[in-house]
């Protein structure tokens, strides 16, 4: 057994080491009454479980919350839950009068002795003439082991050796687990009195008896018959030693003692005044940091200062009280080589971090407990346990090899047993000696090269993982891996680049690279149209000059990345709503570069003419036109050849009539000219006399049409008294018709096969007085394109615009919902996106379904991704997009 002394002056508690240890949730205090066995959850302090059982003789509480009972015919092991583990009748194990239990937390085995306060009342008499036994079972309840005794036992504690100490009336026994006496101690030279109580501390270094009015000590290393005594001025009741600590409890009839090893009272504490009479029993609980003193109707909790925590009333007198025992482990660490990385050093120290576990916490100890410790080692397959020495740490054991360690992995595995024969869990460390520098493997430039950009890119690879740096002009970059790729700013003229690599082992190699900088530069002379420009034309050529021969290549949204060679270039491109963004690189056949980036925003025009509607009738000599329009600034309506007055995206204008019909053309018109949209009114005027008035019901003004169209034509016409007149229907396009109709009160035609343009159909007829009165309607047939071209359109400018709900709107019922979460997350990204989108492509159109290709240039590389787009016509008649 071990010991550690305080040689203070003071000497606190006897001890040098402190283990302070936490609520465990697993470990219990049980404790029984007249009629029941009871759990106390020492977290809630409240008792969790009353389980009937009388006549308990004694508890052994056991570190996993189970409890073994031992009651005057039976033995019986309880769970955590109260579930019964063993049931044992003491007749088959042939133990008479048993009242003493005491459980070994190493193994969970129970030791079972004849003897107690009841064998005190007459039954087996300490003289009966025949042996005492005392047996050990296993986890499980079968017996193990059957020591006989000479004489009655009254007390039974297990060492921390695993050795059993048993207290006679006269005469304290210890035995090994195998059963052999190990010591014997004369009790009567001690006290004339009985002693009753027995207690020790975790490790053996006290052994503290009481009889009446006194306690005795013995040196647990240097067992002998003279004892250290203690006068108290009442009679003991209970004793109990904090295992880990090592102090001393000591109650009376009113008093709580905690003693200094020298026998002085280091504290006092009046039970009275607590209201606790009668104290009974006193049990150290190790795995909560806690003591509890059994008393008339209650169990008080303390904490080891003295301090009172709880107190849990119970209903009848406390007959046992038990906690779990202190398990105590040895536990070791290797600190050193560090687990996980490399060495360069074949002879590094292996360092070991000696400690202990105290109910699965931390113990703290200090001082030579350690000194006990047995180191076993192994280095690659070789003992070295025996090789390693005290550093100036009492806890830390260390050593260094004579001989290299080989190169690559080393396997180190440790573990250490104290005095007691307990063994810590074996560590195992790898570790990697590397004494070899990396290597460099195909390093670019090459040395001497003539470089003609700015930035050369400095790249190659290691033929292992290492820390990579390069230097230049006394700056520094760094990575790591296998490979390295640095871009590194040249000076014209002559540069030296120093690369360095150092693995994790800490070995390092250098390469020296010497690299020369042409720096005449490559620039892009002229650029039309100039970044930033407003564009009413969709279609648009981006034109420039070179300084010198090179390779252009165009790139970005709504077009293809296409490329030309000379010191001239022309790309034709077709503009998408909103800001276009293009990149143009040059580059020479040496190598040279230069890149210019253009952003032109497309704001197709748009015309509405809000009054005078068409067909309307006026009497007046004059007409106000008004309306409202899109397109670049200083974008120009006219009417009939008239500049309007425009403001803020709205026009108008006082245009004169003549009599009768005015064919009012309203353009817009882009402020280069090129572009001009237009609508035509026709405004007629009368004079005072009624005309006849001339009705178009088909097609609508303004309706538009998907050629090749049919357009079903029907007109009529009346007098001022509501008689039908003849009206004639005509169309002055090459694809025009003619035709009259004087049966009937209208006359209709069916336009089939019309082709994609602008026409006007005007309906005609005569007044009295042979004036001519006609009606004119102005329809537009589109390409196969235009409506699925103008969802797309309204598409991306919604999106631009960061207008979720409005994108949604272009999408078919259908897939709503699944596209608008897609649209929310992309909408940071969504001018990148869209920028990347090349234009539409007819696949196929029927009356319902249209099917479209479009490319995509994938960011970073030169590739492109071709993707399908359909469009659906829902319900309403409008195209939507049906699937991205």
């Amino acid at each position: 057994m071990g010991k550690f002394w305080l040689n203070t002056a003071n000497a606190a508690i006897g001890l040098i080491f402190t283990c302070y240890l936490q609520t465990s949730l697993a470990s219990a205090v049980w404790f029984a009454d007249d009629e029941n066995i009871q759990r106390i959850d020492p977290v809630t302090n409240q008792i969790s479980l009353r389980l009937a059982a009388d006549d308990i003789r004694s508890l052994a509480a056991a570190p996993d919350g189970s409890v073994w009972a031992l009651q005057r015919k039976r033995l019986k092991q309880y769970g955590p839950s109260g579930e019964v583990l063993v049931d044992l009748d003491l007749k088959f194990l042939n133990v008479n009068g048993a009242g003493l239990t005491a459980l070994d937390p190493r193994d969970n085995s129970l030791w079972i002795a004849e003897g107690g306060d009841g064998d005190e009342n007459g039954q087996h008499q300490e003289h009966d003439g025949r042996l005492k036994r005392a047996i050990r079972l296993n986890s499980f309840g079968h017996l193990v082991q059957d020591i006989s005794i000479p004489s009655h036992i009254r007390a039974i504690v297990v060492g921390l050796d695993q050795s059993l100490w048993l207290l006679g009336k006269s005469m304290l026994w210890n035995y090994a687990r195998t059963g052999q006496q190990l010591s014997v101690i004369d009790l009567k030279a001690a006290a004339k009195e009985k002693v009753r109580l027995f207690a020790t501390d975790a490790i053996g270094a006290w052994l503290w008896l009481a009889a009446e009015r006194k306690l005795f000590r013995v040196d647990g290393d240097r067992l002998t018959d003279k004892f250290f005594k203690v006068d108290l001025p009442n009679k003991v009741e209970a004793i109990g030693i904090d295992p880990a600590q090592g102090s001393l409890w000591v109650v009376t009839e009113r008093t709580l003692y905690l003693l200094l090893d020298d026998g002085s009272v280091s504290k006092a504490i009046d039970l009275k005044s607590m209201g606790i009479r009668t104290p009974k029993i006193l049990v150290p609980d190790s795995a909560n940091g806690t003591f509890w003193l059994g008393h008339d109707d209650a169990i008080s909790r303390f904490n080891m200062d003295g301090t009172r925590v709880a107190t849990i009333a119970v209903k009848g007198d406390i007959e046992q009280l038990s906690a779990a025992p202190l398990i105590l482990q040895p536990t070791v660490a290797i600190t050193g080589p560090t687990a996980g990385k490399s060495t360069n050093n074949p002879l590094s120290t292996v360092t070991l971090e000696l400690g202990a576990s105290c109910s699965h916490r931390p113990c703290g100890f200090v001082g030579d407990y350690f000194d006990s410790y047995h180191v076993n080692a192994n280095l690659n397959g070789e003992e070295i346990g025996t090789l390693f020495a005290q550093t100036a740490s009492a806890t830390e054991r260390s050593f260094t090899p004579t001989t290299r360690m080989p190169e690559g992995e080393n396997v180190l595995t440790a573990q250490v047993s104290d005095s007691f024969g307990q063994v810590s869990v074996k560590e195992v460390l790898r570790f990697v000696v590397d004494t070899k520098a990396p290597r460099f493997i195909a390093v670019q430039p090459e040395n001497g090269a003539v470089i003609i950009t700015p930035a050369a890119t400095v790249a190659g690879n290691l033929d292992e993982t290492a820390f990579v740096s390069v230097i230049h002009n006394g700056k520094t970059q760094t990575a790591y891996g296998a490979s390295f790729n640095f871009s590194v700013n040249l000076d014209s003229g002559s540069n030296s680049i120093i690369l360095a690599a150092i693995d994790s082992a800490g070995n390092l190699t250098t390469r020296s690279i010497d690299v020369s900088y042409d720096a005449t530069p490559l620039s892009i002379l002229s650029l039309i149209p100039e970044s930033g420009a407003i564009l009413a034309g969709r279609e648009v050529n981006i034109e420039g000059r070179i300084s010198e021969p090179s390779d252009v290549l165009l790139s970005g949204n709504g077009s293809s990345s296409q490329s030309i060679s000379g010191t001239g270039f022309s790309f034709p491109v077709v503009l998408n709503p909103g800001d276009n963004i293009y990149r143009i690189d040059v580059t020479t056949k040496l190598g040279k570069a230069a890149v210019a980036h253009i952003n032109l925003t497309y704001v197709p025009l748009t015309l509405t003419v809000a009054s005078p509607l068409d067909g309307a009738e006026v009497d007046k000599e004059n007409v106000l036109v008004t309306g409202i329009y899109t397109g670049p600034n200083r974008t120009r309506v006219t009417v009939n050849s008239l500049e309007a007055t425009v403001s803020n995206g709205s026009f108008s204008i006082i245009v004169p009539l003549a009599a009768g019909p005015n064919v009012l053309d309203v353009s817009a018109i882009s402020p280069d000219g090129k572009e001009i949209v237009g609508q035509r009114v026709v405004v007629l005027r009368q004079d005072a006399s009624t005309a006849p008035v001339v009705r178009i019901a088909s097609p609508v003004d303004g309706e538009e049409f998907v050629a090749p169209a049919t357009i079903f034509v029907r007109a009529s016409a009346y007098d001022a008294n509501g008689n039908v007149q003849s009206v004639r229907i005509s169309n002055d396009s090459s694809f025009g018709f003619s035709r009259s109709n004087r049966e009937t009160e209208f006359a209709e035609y069916e336009w089939t096969g019309v082709p994609e343009g602008q026409y006007v159909i005007n309906a005609t007829t005569y007044g009295e007085n042979g004036t001519e009165v006609t009606k004119a309607v102005n329809v537009k047939v589109l390409s196969q394109d235009e409506p699925i071209f103008r969802v797309w359109d309204g598409f991306n400018r919604a999106l631009l615009a960061g207008n979720n709900d409005a994108a949604v709107g272009y999408i078919a019922v259908d897939a709503r919902e699944r596209y608008a979460r897609v649209f929310f997350d992309l909408m940071p990204h969504m001018r990148e996106v869209l920028g990347s989108l090349n234009t539409l492509q007819r696949l196929s159109v029927d009356e319902n379904v249209a099917e479209y290709f479009i490319s995509q240039r994938e960011v970073g590389t030169n590739r492109e991704l071709g993707f399908l787009i359909y469009f659906v016509k829902d319900g309403d008649g409008v195209w939507r997009i049906s699937n991205l």
